[in-house]
């Protein structure tokens, strides 16, 4: 079995998507990544996006390489990518939320984040933490 990884990045959009266009990309993402066995998290405020895949190192890989080739966001960055022990987001082929649109149980994602227990400093949980600053951070804005 290939081993599993954990990779988060953010990045902007070019241009602001509206509700049905973030509805797509949210189904669009989830099928293509029950097809992959990929789970995780995307985040969206004020233009950007914060994203935690996790799954196979292989799928995780290429899921990024197509995420860096759409000319829909720019500005991306990963910000860690590392191998794991097991799946932080196992339920979700892709949990999502916004302040912008209210698509998503935010009390899920809460539990999810505070519950990670850290092992280390760049630990599946470090990525929790970042993810945490991010939607804190554009909850304020």
């Amino acid at each position: 079995m290939e081993r599993l990884i954990s990779l988060v990045y953010i990045s902007s959009e070019r241009s602001p998507f509206s509700a049905k266009e973030l509805d797509e990309l949210l189904a669009n993402s989830r099928e293509r990544n029950k097809v992959n066995g990929i789970t995780g998290v995307m985040l969206y405020a004020s233009g950007s996006f914060m994203q935690y895949l996790e799954g196979p190192k292989t799928a995780v890989q290429q899921t990024f390489e197509r995420i860096k080739a759409d000319r829909r966001h720019f500005g991306i960055m990963e910000l860690i990518c590392m191998d794991i022990p097991k799946r932080e987001f196992k339920d979700w082929s892709m949990g999502f939320t916004t302040k912008e649109y209210p698509g998503f149980d935010e009390i899920k994602l809460e539990y999810a984040l505070a519950t990670a227990q850290p092992e280390m400093p760049h630990s599946p949980s470090h990525a929790s933490l970042l993810l945490q600053n991010f939607w804190a951070t554009n909850q304020a804005a």
